[in-house]
């Protein structure tokens, strides 16, 4: 399995028989692979998870399956104009399961926008939360907050007893005190083999930090720390 990292909160993962882009939101893409499919996965609207640059990249491909949260939407004419086929292009809400080109894809319900996805593909197991993250703030009411947690555990509640061979997951500077709460509580809760933190904005010091502090000392060897856009990664043991 090789993993590139797209920056923020996207990735290009290459399996043996396809390869699985996640949340691309700016910067290069790789050169399509030959004789490989292409999965697209864009887990919800906001401008850093979803660019419709990834449509003319799929035309590219082999081929091309786009798999969308389902607060995104894409006129028939856009479609038309970007050469996207209708039998390509894959709308899911929270809580559904789907497959193409042998990818098994399940969804959980973001506590932002969108969705979260759950995939399996040639016997590995990935997880991408997308804005599934304990969103906590100081400037946020006590009920907002409590709200929030109640929301967050219920959703990875449902990951309990999954192996997950590779997870990507928000660990975001902005919530300060607060940015390891989401990433922690994963780690803790869930079977997860390697972690990768996203959704830097381009800081890349609290990810660097986490492997510091003494609260990721049970899972710190689990972490795989990837801050250049465009590096690639082999991960030999999944």
């Amino acid at each position: 399995m090789h993993v590139t990292f797209l920056g923020h909160s996207g990735f290009l993962v290459e399996l043996e028989r396809v390869c699985l882009l996640f949340d691309y939101w700016q910067g290069t893409l790789p050169e399509p692979v030959q004789g490989k499919g292409l999965v697209a996965f864009a887990s919800h609207t906001h401008h850093d998870h979803f660019n419709p640059a990834i449509f003319t990249y799929g035309a590219r491909w082999d081929r091309a399956d786009y798999v969308l949260g389902n607060d995104i939407h894409v006129s028939a004419k856009r479609k038309a104009e970007l050469g996207v086929r209708e039998e390509t292009f894959h709308r899911l809400g929270p809580d559904r399961e789907a497959e193409y080109q042998g990818v098994h894809i399940r969804t959980l319900r973001s506590t932002d926008a969108g969705v979260a996805f759950l995939v399996e593909a040639e016997g590995k197991r990935l997880y991408h939360a997308g804005d599934l993250n304990w969103w906590y703030w100081d400037e946020e009411t006590k009920e907002d907050n409590d709200a929030m947690t109640a929301a967050f555990r219920k959703e990875v509640a449902k990951l309990k007893d999954i192996p997950i061979d590779l997870a990507f997951l928000t660990l975001d500077g902005r919530q300060a005190q607060y940015a390891y709460l989401g990433f922690d509580y994963y780690m803790t809760h869930c079977a997860i083999e390697k972690a990768v933190p996203m959704h830097s904005f381009g800081d890349y010091g609290p990810h660097k930090e986490i492997l510091e502090d003494p609260i990721s000392e049970p899972y710190r060897e689990k972490i795989l720390l990837m801050t250049e856009p465009g590096e690639t990664v082999r991960i030999q043991s999944i």
